[in-house]
């Protein structure tokens, strides 16, 4: 095990991380969040950067090559026995290596599988007391490893059922714990009282041990602020991805002889509406030129759904789609990817709001249009991507005519196919999702250092305020008497806040906003980000804070008319003295998030006001500053663009957990920010209306 540890370390990047990526298997089962973790594992290996992946509970099941070392911790038979018995917590280590073997843990896993969440209660609970709970010695083992063999300086959770492990992995380690969520609000949410409340406690009381959480999708992020009560900045969005080689080359050409297919690759189970489905295809067959449409449906059917599945097909077969459904098995990646080449669309028609959605990503790569639910990520997704199209989740009419209309226009099929394909290409691979999970570490590693560096009495600021802006006074020498700007402005802002500022010309917003930005001086008063009082710095090192740590967007956008979108987007690295080996694909991400993937190659001038603007905003976040500084940044574009550009911003600075100063004229951009702030006579005050 230490020698395919040690073998990893051979060829690694100078700026590389030691990263533990904690994955926890579904019993043996193909599972989307194993896929992914393991996906994530393998493209930061492959970039260079050192990566390991530890099994969780039960072993990983992975379509290929599983990167993930040979041996589970916290183990599944281990945790479940120490939860039931004292005589457990106390046994020889051999005894327990025994019970970790992956055979046993497979089986155990399976059976696990048939048990319902309401009867897990006491178990889950017992989990989340993590190093307070029964199975802690688990825990102390899987802490031994990782400090002896791994040394992380970033630790990933799976999901909030093991946050009770961040607080003692936190200490050992001294590393930073970022937490993954993945939707195990659907388990939590199923278990019975009094444990489901005692949990989303227990759940809420660890938040804290947590530097950062990352959701599967924004829909997602926005319903764990809820379930966590937390701050939107501190969960991160990257969203699921699939292999590169998921990507279809050519999208496969249709056989003349295939009636009319829908495929179903996801878990066969009622959650994920396979029954819905079987009724819409009830439905579709009887609408003109369907009478021959078929289901070609793959994935993993659990002991606990067989009943359940063999009464949906005896149904199905009376009711006249006898031949026309047709269930494959659970499918490995070479049988997942011949299915989606054999049919025309994928619905999934899940019953619950889905947190990933991976199947949408899946069956896009290969030129293959979805019909979904509007609900969860999948309206997000489609958004993204442009390869599908929504109907009212449980209306099965609408389903069925949706598909309907989908099936018999091959040309509206095969656009949304290649939308889909070209997007997943450009945004969706497992290189996107390690590029963007880079960015995650990167800025919970920089804000641990400021917040360390602020407690240990170094630094100006306290760890909860980021920007503490304190007594600022600006005076400009006139002929006549001095001219007063700025008088006694405060401010404070945490990491992810934002703030719009409005006033008047001559009101003194540009002037704070300069000095800020660390482009004046004030007469009086302090400024202290990240722990660091910028105007005690030499003329040098100023230079450089400001270019690693603060971000502008102008009311022009000041880009170089003669290098294009990507190249504007890289040049705050030249500040920095040299672009890097990934910078480039760094700017990328960033063109992607601000929806300008397909205009890297393309000059100011080939571009619109409000697209000139976003690539503008995108260069603002090239250093991964911890400030965002707008000024007017919607001044210069009509309605609808300022509209895009406004939400634009709010959002990217939240999920890089980046501070956003606004100053604006404009009443309609500066609503759409929770805090409000008026500048009048060079003082700053809370905006009453």
């Amino acid at each position: 095990m230490t020698q395919a540890i040690g073998a990893s370390r051979e060829v690694v990047r100078n700026d590389a991380l030691d990263i533990a990526i904690l994955a926890a298997g579904a019993g043996g089962m193909y599972c989307g969040s194993c896929l992914r973790d393991n996906a994530l594992a393998g493209a930061l290996k492959r970039a260079g950067y050192r990566a390991t992946l530890v099994p969780m509970y039960t072993p990983l099941r992975t379509e290929d090559g599983s990167v993930a070392i040979g041996d589970v911790y916290y183990g599944g038979v281990n945790v479940y026995l120490q939860h039931r018995s004292k005589i457990f917590r106390h046994t020889p280590r051999p005894l327990h290596w025994l019970l970790d073997r992956p055979g046993l843990l497979k089986l155990a896993g399976r059976l696990g599988t048939s048990t319902s969440p309401a009867q897990l209660g006491p178990l889950t609970l017992s989990v989340l007391a993590g190093d307070e709970g029964p199975a802690a010695a688990e825990l102390r083992r899987l802490a031994d490893f990782l400090k002896a063999e791994v040394r992380p300086q970033i630790v990933s959770l799976p999901n909030l059922m093991f946050i009770g492990l961040a607080r003692r992995l936190r200490e050992e380690l001294d590393a930073a714990v970022v937490c993954e969520l993945t939707g195990e609000d659907l388990f939590l949410g199923q278990l019975v009282e009094p444990y489901r409340s005692a949990a989303r406690s227990t759940i809420r009381d660890r938040v804290r041990d947590v530097s950062a959480f990352v959701a599967t999708s924004a829909y997602y992020a926005d319903e764990m602020v809820r379930y966590l009560g937390i701050e939107r900045a501190r969960i991160a969005v990257v969203h699921p991805a699939v292999p590169r080689e998921y990507v279809a080359r050519e999208i496969a050409k249709r056989a003349d002889d295939r009636p009319p297919t829908v495929g179903f690759v996801a878990r066969i189970c009622p959650e994920k509406g396979f029954g819905q489905l079987v009724e819409t295809m009830a439905l579709l067959r009887r609408m003109p030129g369907m009478g021959d449409a078929r289901l070609l449906a793959g994935g993993y059917l659990g002991p606990a759904d067989r009943d359940w599945f063999a009464d949906v097909m005896r149904r199905a077969d009376s009711g006249g789609l006898a031949g026309a459904i047709t269930y494959v098995g659970e499918l490995g990646r070479e049988e997942k990817l011949h299915l989606l080449d054999s049919v025309d669309v994928l619905s999934v028609p899940s019953m619950y709001a889905e947190a990933k959605g991976i199947y949408v990503l899946e069956a896009l790569a290969r030129g293959v249009p979805v019909v979904q639910p509007a609900h969860g990520s999948f309206p997000e997704l489609i958004d993204l991507t442009g390869g599908g199209i929504l109907t009212p989740p449980g209306d099965l009419p609408a389903l069925a005519e949706s598909l309907a209309d989908l099936l018999r226009d091959h040309n509206r099929r095969a656009g949304l196919g290649q939308a889909g394909r070209d997007a997943v290409r450009d945004r969706f691979t497992d290189e996107h999702m390690a590029t963007k999970m880079l960015d995650v570490y990167r800025n919970v590693l920089r804000d641990e250092k400021a917040t360390s560096t602020s407690a240990n009495g170094s630094g100006g600021a306290t760890a909860d305020w980021e920007l503490r802006v304190a007594g600022l006074h600006k005076t400009y020498p006139t002929p006549a008497e001095p001219l007063v700007v700025l008088r006694d402005v405060s401010l404070e802002l945490r990491a992810g806040e934002s703030v719009a500022i409005v006033g008047p010309s001559g009101s003194g917003k540009s002037t704070l906003l300069n000095i800020l930005g660390t482009l004046d001086r004030p007469t009086e008063g302090t400024v202290s980000l990240k722990g660091v009082e910028p105007f005690t710095l030499g003329a040098n090192d100023l230079a450089r804070f400001r270019a690693e740590r603060i971000g502008f967007v102008f009311q022009d956008h000041h880009l170089l008319p003669q290098c294009t979108a990507l190249e504007n987007v890289l040049l705050p690295r030249l500040a920095l003295g040299s672009v890097r080996g990934d910078d480039a694909e760094r700017a990328r991400h960033l063109l992607e998030r601000v929806g300008l993937s397909n205009r890297a190659a393309h000059l100011p001038a080939e571009l619109s006001g409000g697209e000139r603007q976003r690539v503008a905003v995108a260069r603002a976040l090239m250093n991964a500053p911890s400030l965002i500084l707008a000024d007017e940044p919607t001044g210069n574009l009509d309605a609808a663009a300022a509209a895009a550009v406004g939400d634009l911003l709010a959002s990217v600075a939240a999920d890089a957990r980046a501070m956003l100063v606004v100053v604006t004229h404009s009443a309609e951009l500066s609503r759409r920010f929770a805090r409000r702030m008026r500048m009048s006579d060079g003082q700053l005050a809370a905006d009453d209306a």
